[in-house]
């Protein structure tokens, strides 16, 4: 049902809100989403229908509410509950200069510090307050600290408060208790764990209280949070000492970010202020929540554009740089996730080991010192590629690369020298650094020197190319010459550009090629031939994006695997941001080629080239639909 309410600001003015809401929310509920859309620091809220005050654990069935009733919202303004929130920031940040004090204070309330003095009839800076409250706030210099302790004022408590200490059992420190908390903060790409030491805090604090202390430290946007104790999860109206908190207690705070909540938390900012332009959209939000809604959106982890995100919202119009509210579209209340996405979390966060990954890098060093210091060859560079120095490795596959630039080389003629080459530096490492620094063999294979390792590389391959002395002057060397031989050249030639192409990528993007190097490791291959390299599968997953953001990591999945499954239907070419050369660059001939997916770094190479690739094998598994067996 639809329900007007009707919100006076902190200016005094009356905002119409016109919010869809559910007969199973609850009042506190309603209270929360007003919030996010007209913020008041003030504790002592009310909401009312038909002039009969509404009680915060009450459904809205059980209130009478009809479609299209009108709510009053109002907070009773009070320059003690400003001077008490002022006291808890620097109870928790310590002593601060008056102007942090006001921006954290910004920060943590969603209004400024102005705004509120002049609801509590102070036309004054908060500099100027502070300073007349000398009981609560000693000033030095441009410096406030508190006059008193967390232990006096909880000694100071109203009686209504005193009434809830006599349940407090006597072992409770509640004048000075030290609870330690783990803040995860999910993202629909990857869980990021902080950690909150030594957070004060009272028996006596409700959970909302907690919670905004934890959030303004963590700098995570998102309306979607929960505190827990001993697994369960805590009433944002309750007190700690309910729970049975004490001094040493553990909590955790979990902030789930999603474009859902995003949407919902600017659908909200439109619906209380109008219609607004991207930028002050973007600023608005900013003011509310700490961090511009393009941050926000950036920690999503898929890259895209404000404008797009509004665009591909059905509950946003965006016309002639104006953004407008789609009343009709708006949902009843932000969906709760109902996917496995937590499954493809926890998997890659056991595919990106911090630890490993550092391990994979160190080895690879160690390799190309060794392989510079032994080899005949007059080596320019050695450049790393890969995964390893992509980010994009995973344990048992890392996929690392290292190339040699070399000078001297003949330029063109590549068919003649590269095989030879590749035969005579295996024959002649195998010779000297066999059996020693970790190195059990080398081979040969299409042009390239496959080095076994003891340890978590494996595998490296050794790549060759000219030193060439630019991009441009790599390019005309290959331009003519389509051979199997010149596209090993192209490979080995443009690794820096490959590198850097998967590093622009985001982090969703790369946690979604990561997840899709383990599904084919999963799978039965009968050949090289038919066993997708990490490029053809790195170059899908940057593709699918460019056609469709996705939610999280499980829709990333699944959509590449839908491009898979008809793989050999692909037209994959790069936008000009994302590609190294011009559009002109690129034979006509092999526009035509099916499959398609063009090197974003060489216009002549095809990476999913039927002559090099047979995509069978890929199709038939992706069209299964399973990733995990």
């Amino acid at each position: 049902m639809k329900v007007q309410v009707n919100v006076k600001t902190l200016t005094g003015d009356i905002v119409d809100l016109n919010l869809v809401a559910g007969p199973e929310e609850t009042v506190q509920a309603i209270k929360a989403r007003i919030a996010l859309a007209e913020p008041n620091p003030f504790p002592d809220q009310s909401l009312s229908y038909k002039g009969a005050l509404l009680q915060d654990d009450t459904k809205l069935s059980c209130c009478g509410i009809e479609d299209g009733g009108v709510l009053d919202f109002s907070a009773q303004a009070s320059e003690e509950a400003f001077a008490h929130q002022l006291e808890e920031l620097l109870y928790s940040k310590g002593a601060l200069p008056v102007e942090e004090l006001g921006l954290l204070y910004s920060l943590t309330h969603g209004v400024t510090a102005g705004h509120v003095l002049k609801a509590v009839g102070k036309d004054q800076l908060l500099g100027n307050f502070v300073e007349r409250l000398s009981k609560r706030f000693v000033v030095e210099g441009s410096t406030v600290k508190p006059t008193r302790t967390l232990a006096a004022e909880t000694a100071e408590l109203q009686p209504s408060t005193s009434k809830i200490l006599e349940k407090i059992p006597e072992d409770v420190a509640v004048q000075n208790m030290t609870v330690s908390v783990s803040t995860l903060v999910k993202l629909p790409y990857a869980s990021q764990v902080d950690c909150v030491a030594d957070l004060r805090v009272c028996a006596t604090d409700t959970v909302l209280k907690v919670k905004s202390r934890i959030f303004a430290a963590t700098l995570a946007p998102f309306a979607d949070q929960e505190l827990t104790f001993k697994e369960k999860v805590l009433d944002d109206s309750r007190c700690l000492v309910d729970y049975g908190v004490v001094n040493g207690s553990h909590l955790s705070f979990v902030v789930n970010g999603s474009e859902a909540v995003l949407a919902a938390q600017l659908a909200a900012l439109l619906c209380a202020k109008g219609s607004a332009s991207r930028v002050e959209l973007d600023n608005m939000y900013c003011c509310r929540h700490g961090v511009s809604a393009t941050q926000a959106l950036q920690m999503l982890g898929w890259g895209e554009k404000l404008n797009t995100f509004l665009q591909r919202q059905s509950y946003f119009s965006v016309k002639g740089g104006c953004v407008t509210l789609v009343q009709d579209a708006l949902p009843a209340q932000v969906p709760m996730a109902t996917d496995d996405n937590h499954k493809y979390l926890a998997l890659d966060a056991e595919l990106c080991s911090k630890d490993l990954s550092e391990k994979f890098s160190q080895d690879l060093d160690c390799l190309a010192e060794t392989l510079s210091a032994e080899t005949f060859l007059n080596v320019s560079r050695v450049e790393k590629g890969g995964g390893v120095a992509k980010g994009t490795a995973i344990p048992g596959a890392p996929g690392a690369e290292l190339v040699l630039l070399l000078e001297g080389l003949t330029i063109g003629c590549h068919a003649t020298w590269l095989p030879s080459l590749s035969k005579s530096v295996a024959a002649s490492l195998n010779e000297r650094l066999c059996g020693q620094n970790g190195i059990a063999n080398l081979s040969v294979s299409g042009g390239s020197v496959h080095v076994s390792v003891d340890g978590p590389l494996r595998n490296v391959k050794i790549l060759f190319s000219p030193a060439f002395k630019s991009y441009s002057e790599a390019l005309n060397a290959l331009r003519c010459d389509t051979s199997a031989t010149a596209c090993a050249i192209g490979r080995a030639a443009f690794v820096t550009q490959r590198v850097r192409f998967v590093e622009k990528q985001s982090e969703g993007v790369k946690a979604t090629m990561r997840l899709l190097k383990w599904w084919r490791e999963q799978r039965q291959w009968s050949s090289e031939k038919t066993r997708p390299s990490d490029d053809l599968l790195e170059l899908v997953v940057a593709h699918a994006v460019t056609q469709r953001t996705p939610r999280n990591l499980q829709a990333a999945v699944s959509d590449v695997l839908s491009i898979l499954a008809h793989f050999d239907e692909m037209s994959a070419i790069w936008p000009l941001a994302m590609r190294s050369y011009r559009e002109d660059q690129v034979p006509k001939s092999l526009l035509s080629q099916r499959p398609l997916l063009l090197d974003p770094t060489n216009p002549f190479a095809n990476v999913a080239d039927p002559k090099l690739f047979c995509s069978d094998e890929l199709m038939e598994h992706a069209r299964s639909g399973v990733f995990f067996m």
